[in-house]
Protein backbone atom coordinates (compact mmCIF):
# COMPACT_ATOMS: atom_id res chain seq x y z
CA UNK A 1 0.00 0.00 0.00
CA UNK A 2 1.28 3.19 -1.10
CA UNK A 3 -1.30 6.09 0.20
CA UNK A 4 -1.25 6.77 3.87
CA UNK A 5 -3.62 9.06 5.70
CA UNK A 6 -2.00 11.79 8.58
CA UNK A 7 -2.13 9.98 12.13
CA UNK A 8 -1.74 6.61 11.02
CA UNK A 9 1.38 5.05 12.15
CA UNK A 10 4.18 4.57 9.46
CA UNK A 11 7.88 3.00 9.06
CA UNK A 12 11.15 4.93 9.06
CA UNK A 13 11.00 6.72 5.52
CA UNK A 14 10.02 9.66 3.06
CA UNK A 15 6.35 10.13 2.68
CA UNK A 16 5.16 12.56 -0.11
CA UNK A 17 2.01 15.33 1.10
CA UNK A 18 -0.13 15.40 -1.62
CA UNK A 19 -1.94 18.62 -1.18
CA UNK A 20 0.90 20.75 -0.14
CA UNK A 21 3.84 18.66 -2.41
CA UNK A 22 5.73 18.78 0.84
CA UNK A 23 8.41 15.59 1.63
CA UNK A 24 7.95 14.30 5.53
CA UNK A 25 10.04 12.25 7.01
CA UNK A 26 9.70 9.30 9.89
CA UNK A 27 12.20 8.23 12.41
CA UNK A 28 11.83 4.67 13.58
CA UNK A 29 9.92 2.35 13.73
CA UNK A 30 6.67 3.27 15.24
CA UNK A 31 6.51 6.66 13.74
CA UNK A 32 3.08 8.42 12.98
CA UNK A 33 2.30 10.75 9.92
CA UNK A 34 1.88 14.38 11.03
CA UNK A 35 -1.99 15.99 10.54
CA UNK A 36 -5.35 14.68 10.59
CA UNK A 37 -7.59 11.74 8.45
CA UNK A 38 -8.07 14.20 5.72
CA UNK A 39 -4.33 14.62 5.21
CA UNK A 40 -3.02 11.72 2.53
CA UNK A 41 0.59 10.74 1.81
CA UNK A 42 2.63 8.72 -0.80
CA UNK A 43 5.71 6.82 0.62
CA UNK A 44 8.47 6.99 -1.58
CA UNK A 45 11.52 4.82 -1.60
CA UNK A 46 14.51 6.17 -0.68
CA UNK A 47 16.33 5.69 -4.11
CA UNK A 48 12.82 7.60 -5.42
CA UNK A 49 13.45 9.99 -2.91
CA UNK A 50 16.37 12.27 -4.64
CA UNK A 51 14.47 12.69 -7.91
CA UNK A 52 11.10 13.46 -6.27
CA UNK A 53 13.24 16.03 -3.88
CA UNK A 54 15.32 18.05 -7.43
CA UNK A 55 11.85 17.67 -8.94
CA UNK A 56 9.81 19.54 -6.36
CA UNK A 57 13.18 22.27 -6.01
CA UNK A 58 13.24 23.47 -9.66
CA UNK A 59 10.25 25.89 -9.95
CA UNK A 60 12.06 27.13 -6.49
CA UNK A 61 14.98 27.77 -8.11
CA UNK A 62 14.36 28.78 -11.28
CA UNK A 63 11.37 31.35 -9.95
CA UNK A 64 13.74 32.58 -6.90
CA UNK A 65 15.33 35.53 -8.99
CA UNK A 66 12.03 36.79 -10.03
CA UNK A 67 10.56 36.81 -6.95
CA UNK A 68 13.55 38.69 -5.43
CA UNK A 69 13.33 41.08 -8.34
CA UNK A 70 9.17 41.45 -7.72
CA UNK A 71 10.21 41.75 -3.65
CA UNK A 72 12.53 44.70 -4.71
CA UNK A 73 10.13 46.31 -6.77
CA UNK A 74 7.17 46.14 -4.57
CA UNK A 75 9.26 47.50 -1.71
CA UNK A 76 10.30 50.75 -3.56
CA UNK A 77 6.73 50.98 -4.74
CA UNK A 78 5.35 51.21 -1.83
CA UNK A 79 8.25 53.94 -0.11
CA UNK A 80 7.58 56.02 -3.43
CA UNK A 81 3.83 55.83 -2.35
CA UNK A 82 4.37 56.98 1.09
CA UNK A 83 6.94 59.69 -0.03
CA UNK A 84 4.54 60.96 -2.63
CA UNK A 85 1.91 60.82 -0.33
CA UNK A 86 4.08 62.81 2.45
CA UNK A 87 4.63 65.30 -0.31
CA UNK A 88 1.38 65.89 -1.48
CA UNK A 89 0.09 66.39 2.06
CA UNK A 90 2.44 68.69 2.76
CA UNK A 91 2.17 71.37 -0.10
CA UNK A 92 -1.52 70.76 0.45
CA UNK A 93 -1.21 72.64 4.24
CA UNK A 94 1.00 74.98 2.51
CA UNK A 95 -1.10 76.20 0.07
CA UNK A 96 -4.01 76.16 2.06
CA UNK A 97 -1.83 78.70 4.68
CA UNK A 98 -0.82 80.80 1.34
CA UNK A 99 -4.85 80.75 0.48
CA UNK A 100 -6.00 82.15 4.03
CA UNK A 101 -2.81 84.52 4.41
CA UNK A 102 -3.64 85.91 0.58
CA UNK A 103 -7.37 86.06 1.50
CA UNK A 104 -6.71 87.74 4.70
CA UNK A 105 -4.12 90.37 3.28
CA UNK A 106 -6.62 91.15 0.02
CA UNK A 107 -9.31 92.09 2.52
CA UNK A 108 -7.30 94.23 5.01
CA UNK A 109 -6.39 95.93 1.83
CA UNK A 110 -9.99 96.76 0.45
CA UNK A 111 -10.85 97.44 3.79
CA UNK A 112 -8.20 100.04 3.91
CA UNK A 113 -8.66 101.42 0.58
CA UNK A 114 -12.59 101.68 1.36
CA UNK A 115 -11.73 103.55 4.49
CA UNK A 116 -9.31 106.04 2.71
CA UNK A 117 -11.91 106.74 0.10
CA UNK A 118 -14.60 107.39 2.62
CA UNK A 119 -12.34 110.08 4.82
CA UNK A 120 -12.15 111.82 2.31
CA UNK A 121 -13.80 115.18 1.24
CA UNK A 122 -14.46 117.22 -1.21
CA UNK A 123 -12.36 120.07 -0.47
CA UNK A 124 -9.32 117.42 0.07
CA UNK A 125 -10.25 116.17 -3.31
CA UNK A 126 -10.28 119.63 -5.22
CA UNK A 127 -7.07 121.10 -3.58
CA UNK A 128 -4.64 118.05 -4.41
CA UNK A 129 -6.24 117.68 -8.46
CA UNK A 130 -5.45 121.34 -8.32
CA UNK A 131 -1.71 120.52 -7.63
CA UNK A 132 -1.32 117.67 -9.33
CA UNK A 133 -3.30 116.68 -12.66
CA UNK A 134 -2.05 113.34 -12.76
CA UNK A 135 -3.53 112.98 -8.97
CA UNK A 136 -6.90 114.26 -10.42
CA UNK A 137 -6.85 111.68 -12.84
CA UNK A 138 -5.84 108.80 -10.81
CA UNK A 139 -8.77 110.15 -8.21
CA UNK A 140 -11.12 110.14 -10.63
CA UNK A 141 -10.56 106.96 -11.83
CA UNK A 142 -10.12 105.14 -8.34
CA UNK A 143 -13.47 107.15 -7.30
CA UNK A 144 -15.72 106.07 -10.78
CA UNK A 145 -14.24 102.22 -10.05
CA UNK A 146 -13.61 101.72 -6.37
CA UNK A 147 -17.56 100.38 -5.68
CA UNK A 148 -17.26 98.33 -8.49
CA UNK A 149 -13.97 96.81 -7.59
CA UNK A 150 -15.27 96.32 -4.05
CA UNK A 151 -18.14 94.19 -5.48
CA UNK A 152 -16.47 92.10 -8.12
CA UNK A 153 -14.22 91.30 -5.31
CA UNK A 154 -16.98 90.78 -2.36
CA UNK A 155 -18.60 87.74 -5.37
CA UNK A 156 -15.02 86.48 -5.85
CA UNK A 157 -14.51 85.70 -2.55
CA UNK A 158 -18.34 83.99 -2.54
CA UNK A 159 -17.83 82.21 -5.31
CA UNK A 160 -16.37 78.35 -4.58
CA UNK A 161 -13.12 77.81 -5.66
Amino acid sequence: MLNYKGGSPAKDGFYWKKGEWEIVTVDGENGRLPGDIECEYVRLPALLFVPAAMMLSVPFVVFLPFIGFAMLFVLIGVKAGKGVGALSRAFAENLARLRARVTETTEELVTEIAEDMSTGTAEELATESAEDPVTDTAEDFVTDNAEDFVADYAEHLDSPQ
